[in-house]
């Protein structure tokens, strides 16, 4: 008997939106001081995005 394989959990809103971004910045060419002025946030908000760290409002 085989057991089938459960559901994946789902992935986490924030860190798929933050990979997105960070993948679009680079493929743009924009440093972490232009992306936080798009977004409107602080550098070492970006900075931690990178990271995976995440970004509190």
């Amino acid at each position: 008997m085989q057991i089938a394989p459960g559901p994946a959990a789902a992935p986490d809103a924030g860190l798929v939106v933050a990979k997105a971004l960070m993948s679009a910045a680079a493929r743009l060419g924009l440093s972490n001081r232009q992306v936080a002025v798009i977004i409107g946030t602080s550098e070492a908000s970006v900075s931690r995005l990178q990271r995976g760290r995440g970004c509190t409002p």
